[in-house]
């Protein structure tokens, strides 16, 4: 069943707008980045290149990039947080 219904997303991903956003969330997890709100203020999350960022304010001074599980990312700089977000989706294109 589920081969059915990605087969009409992906043949016509247009026509289903919700479910398109949905598969793609399955497909690609949401990603958190964790800190204190003064650093959070200063971000902004659509200059990753990864579909489904957000800030979450958390009280550690570093940046912390988190899926649901687990984090994956821990700097006190957010460009290596960033970096490493984005290794996310290359390592994706590659499978």
């Amino acid at each position: 069943v589920w081969l059915i219904v990605f087969g009409m997303i992906n043949a016509n991903p247009s026509n289903y707008p919700t479910a398109t956003h949905a598969s793609l969330m399955f497909e690609y997890e949401s990603v958190f980045i964790k800190s204190k709100k003064s650093n959070l203020e200063s971000l902004d999350v659509s200059e990753i290149k990864y579909p489904f960022v957000y800030k979450y304010v958390y009280d550690a001074n570093e940046y912390l990039a988190c899926k649901i599980n687990s984090c994956f990312s821990y700097d006190g700089e957010f460009e290596k947080v960033k970096k490493d977000i984005e290794t996310l989706l290359k390592n994706k294109s590659t499978l």
